[in-house]
């Protein structure tokens, strides 16, 4: 399967600027700047406006569905509590650089979460610009889901497991988090508030290179201290998916210990886990995982989802 990946100008100088402006703190955590094209901060007009009224419109939308503005609410709880998003003090209200509205994709087919929050960053000022249009978006830097699927197929032994709120782990640099201010109150009544999402923000065009490069970059500077993981992070992953496996339960184990602590040295956790040999998952707790680990004996079949093909892991021998 070919893998050819030509960088285009605007690529290379997108690349060197992550590589020049990424940090990390004391914990491991990477902190990033948005990819402003020719390293020119915008300035935008009117966005604070345009995202207030898209606000009480969602806000009308959500009283009239008391299911959906509990989910929405609980997302955005969510949010605050883990730290990814920050109350602005009052005297610092209407300083935003950008303000980016937002609203909610429903998906009855996932396991844990079926709502999430999508933060607009295509939305246009008064000038008819948006942030999105204002970032490179960077190069490709996931490996082609073709090759990742052979090679899955590839091992006697697989595994699978999901980067839990991959984009919410990377921070995005204090200076930048002026262009990810957003509106919120989980009550009408409540006074409208105004917040700075500081994470790398699904919906923001530059997103998916911040977050997959980042990864990358875990893989480079910790990767020595974790061979075996250092391949799969580099070779076996698709966006937040680690599809990979082994030909022994002994490399198995190995690699699976090995991936944990690789991405743990970032601040990256994994769930969602899935194999096909049960006994592998039996040190992960069982909440972290699509597949209970147990006996192949009377198993009903349960069919997963593998970069959107199905896959059954207890009926695949």
């Amino acid at each position: 399967v070919s893998q050819a990946n030509s960088y285009t100008p605007e690529d290379i100088l997108c690349e060197k600027e992550y590589v020049a402006t990424t940090t990390r703190d004391k914990s491991g955590r990477y902190e990033v700047y948005l990819p402003f094209k020719n390293s020119c901060e915008p300035v935008f007009m009117g966005s604070r406006e345009i995202a207030e009224r898209r606000f009480y419109a969602l806000e009308r939308r959500l009283s009239r569905n008391p299911d959906l503005k509990c989910q929405y609410v609980n997302f955005m709880q969510d949010y605050i509590q883990s730290g990814h998003m920050s109350l602005v003090p009052v005297s610092e209200n209407r300083r935003g650089k950008y303000y980016i509205p937002h609203h909610c994709i429903i998906r009855p087919d996932s396991p844990t979460t079926q709502l999430r929050v999508v933060f607009d960053a295509s939305a246009k000022d008064n000038r008819g610009n948006s942030l999105n249009e204002s970032l490179w978006v960077g190069p490709k830097c996931q490996t082609d889901i073709t090759r990742v699927l052979l090679h899955f197929r590839e091992h006697a032994i697989v595994f699978m497991a999901d980067i839990r709120q991959m984009y919410r782990q990377v921070l995005v640099a204090p200076a930048h988090r002026e262009y990810q201010r957003i509106l919120w109150r989980s009550n009408s009544d409540q006074h409208v508030s105004e917040y700075r999402l500081n994470t790398v923000t699904y919906g923001v065009s530059s997103a998916p290179y911040l977050a997959c490069r980042t990864i990358q970059q875990l893989a480079r500077d910790e990767g020595d201290s974790f061979p075996l993981a250092k391949e799969t992070v580099t070779c076996d992953i698709y966006v937040d998916d680690i599809v990979t496996g082994t030909n022994t339960m002994f490399q198995a184990r190995e690699l699976k210990s090995q991936v944990i602590a690789l991405l743990k040295s970032g601040n990256f956790e994994l769930r969602k886990w899935a194999s096909n040999k049960p006994e592998l998952l039996e040190e992960i707790p069982p909440e972290h995982c699509l597949v209970e680990a147990k006996s192949f004996i009377d198993a009903q079949s349960c069919t997963l989802k593998v970069l959107g093909l199905k896959w059954d892991p207890l009926r695949d021998s």
